[in-house]
């Protein structure tokens, strides 16, 4: 949709490679069309060309101009896919930084100096914005749009229902009392495509231990942390080395009890970003480094870094969570051994 747009905008065709790699069309060794796959499918391959983020596309010519009533020759700059963007807006450029892109979907992505597959079809693997920059990612899935659905289950009456969640969720204890939630989140594995099944677990009878709209909350939150672990052990046990720091951003930031749950469950300084909008800070900066403002996106990135937050894990919370997490783990590979 980005390269029609700019197409529309100035009428040069391109592609950008972050987008075309997503896409799937793109041998990332070389970072050039895939032409073999291609012509396997059956696709007409106009051997376009592959443009890079962070660079004019053009300015808006007049068809342009007169149909969308921005200026004619207004400079149309090029960005990128949409979670490296997220993580050019939080400072992640330099192998091996790791970027958390946490919003209706979670994009776990370790910024590597070559590709890194996954010898089972695990993960995902994809090209970076810079020329000499890879990505690979393990994502857990569905996150913020799990919980949205809890919202709409048990806070819908409320005027702000994730504000009403999240001050529940906060005075819930770590691990919920025993709940656990599996409502998506999981270590990714594109090798088992399908459902599986999920819910809630809690200590019953109900007498004794009834959990209430504050335990689900925490609980989801949790399992998203959870999740967001898992895939992150994954990727470094692929890549052979531990991520250098840990960044997050995106919507489910907004929540400062799970931006709190996610740097005790890792037990590491996690950097938040100032804003959620952060694939929009990227395409931003590509736009400033476009139009000369930064000498590189590595430049930009570096900008980008000097307002990140930092939030230092609990000690005792972290050392709470390994048994919980171990334990989702454990409950996890039962649920999937189920099957839907």
């Amino acid at each position: 949709l980005a390269d029609w747009l700019v197409g529309r905008l100035t009428g040069n065709l391109a592609g950008e490679t972050t987008l075309a790699c997503e896409a799937g069309l793109v041998d990332i060794n070389r970072r050039e069309w895939c032409s073999e796959l291609m012509s396997e499918m059956g696709l007409l391959n106009l051997a376009l060309p592959l443009v890079a983020a962070g660079t004019m596309a053009g300015s808006v010519c007049g068809p342009a101009a007169r149909d969308s009533g921005l200026p004619r020759g207004t400079p149309v700059a090029v960005a990128g896919a949409d979670t490296q963007c997220g993580l050019l807006g939080m400072g992640v450029t330099r192998e091996p930084q790791t970027g958390i892109v946490a919003g209706w979907s979670t994009a776990v992505q370790m910024a590597t100096s070559q590709p890194v597959l996954s010898p089972e079809g695990k993960t995902w693997a994809g090209c970076g914005l810079n020329p000499d920059g890879w990505v690979l990612e393990s994502s857990p899935g569905d996150t913020g749009n799990s919980y949205r659905w809890l919202s709409e289950i048990f806070y819908k009456g409320y005027k702000d229902a994730f504000a009403e969640m999240d001050r529940l969720a906060s005075s819930v204890p770590i691990g919920s009392e025993g709940t656990s939630a599996f409502l998506g989140p999981a270590r990714m594995d594109m090798s088992k495509l399908g459902m599986r099944i999920g819910g809630f677990y809690f200590p019953v009878p109900l007498t004794f231990s009834a959990p209430g709209p504050g335990h689900m909350a925490r609980a989801s939150l949790e399992a998203i942390a959870y999740a967001v672990k898992a895939n992150l052990e994954q990727i470094e046990g692929l890549a052979g080395k531990k991520a250098s720091d840990v960044t997050v951003g995106g919507g489910m930031t907004r929540s400062s009890t799970w931006t709190r749950i996610l740097a005790d469950v890792l037990d590491r300084e996690l950097k938040v970003a100032a804003s959620p909008q952060v694939s929009g800070m990227g395409a931003y900066l590509s736009a400033c480094t476009a139009l000369g403002e930064y000498g590189s996106l590595d430049e930009a990135a570096q900008e980008a870094r000097t307002r990140l937050l930092s939030l230092e894990p609990d000690l005792l919370a972290s050392a709470e969570y390994q048994d919980y997490y171990a334990s989702w783990l454990r409950m996890a590979s039962d649920l999937q051994a189920l099957g839907p």
